[in-house]
């Protein structure tokens, strides 16, 4: 058996597979990341909710704007500024789930048997790499999605497989950028499926613990800030390694499309092996081989 082209919903089943095989690896990586992240955002809240004014602040008619700004500034400037960094220290922590994810499922495509500590290690080692992609992606992003949405989402199509470039190839912000348009170029449509399919799973998941939120703002304001901040990490670690292992099949299968990656894994295994009749027996994960019986994507 060897790796072949996968189809839109085969790549989603792949990643439910590799997920649910090496879910230890996987949610172990999250855990460890996102719990304390998911502590922070607690206190977070807390201080949000003790900072927010229980009566508005009447300003008078005749105040400047000046004077209005310097009211709000000092409303609400304290729980913005500390809401902001959450959400940067979220999307980094993020970032290095997804970088560590990827890590552990490279390795069982190159036949290793991953480990969520040399997997973790790696992603956050790449982490520089993977801010410098980001700082160079922003802007071109931001402005396709103000000014009109479809070149914002071509953009990130092109650019969705970035991390696992980074993960794997260990190249540079740029180069990374670029590689990812390399792959994607000739599968804009099939890829644009597969990242559309796999979001809108995480958003059905986000839903349905969002009932759980919503339930929890019946009772008192406590418990509700302490259930929020719960469901929002237990969201985080379900969501964030599916993502991800997403992305590296997908990152994988075009590779096999665009340069027969398995025919160079085997070349691999018998270079090293000194054995022609040798293959590589696991050059895939289980969920993403096919049997004489499957037929071929369409």
């Amino acid at each position: 058996m060897s790796l072949r082209p996968l189809g839109i919903p085969e790549v989603i089943d792949a990643a439910f597979k590799l997920l649910r095989r090496h879910a230890r690896t996987l949610f172990t990586i999250a855990a460890v990341v996102l719990v304390p992240l998911g502590v922070i955002e607690y206190f977070v809240l807390l201080f949000g909710e003790s900072n927010i004014p229980t009566t508005p602040r009447v300003v008078p008619e005749t105040a400047s704007p000046e004077e209005v700004l310097a009211v709000l500034v000092e409303d609400v400037g304290p729980l913005l500024l500390t809401g902001l960094l959450t959400v940067i220290v979220a999307l980094l922590a993020q970032a290095v789930v997804q970088l560590g994810s990827v890590e552990a499922i490279s390795e069982v495509y190159l036949d290793r048997q991953p480990n969520w500590r040399t997997s973790l290690a790696a992603g956050l080692k790449r982490l520089p790499a993977g801010i410098g992609a980001f700082l160079i992606a922003v802007v071109p992003l931001t402005v396709g999605f103000l000014l009109c949405l479809l070149p914002g989402i071509w953009l990130a199509v092109m650019w969705s497989v970035v991390l696992p470039v980074l993960a794997v190839e260990r190249l540079g912000p740029r180069a990374s950028l670029g590689r990812s348009w390399k792959l994607v170029k000739t599968r804009f449509w099939p890829v644009l499926g597969v990242l559309a399919l796999s979001f809108l799973i995480s958003f059905v998941i986000q839903i349905v613990l969002s009932f759980a939120v919503t339930a929890a703002f019946l009772l008192s304001d406590s418990v509700a800030v302490e259930i929020q901040a719960l469901m929002n990490t237990i969201s985080r670690i379900l969501v964030t390694p599916f993502t991800a292992t997403v992305f590296a099949v997908l990152y994988f299968d075009l590779r096999v499309r665009k340069e027969a990656f398995d025919l160079q894994l085997l070349t691999e295994r018998i270079g090293s092996t000194g054995d022609p009749s040798s293959t590589p027996s696991s050059s895939a994960p289980a969920s993403s081989t096919s049997s004489p019986e499957t037929p071929p994507p369409a």
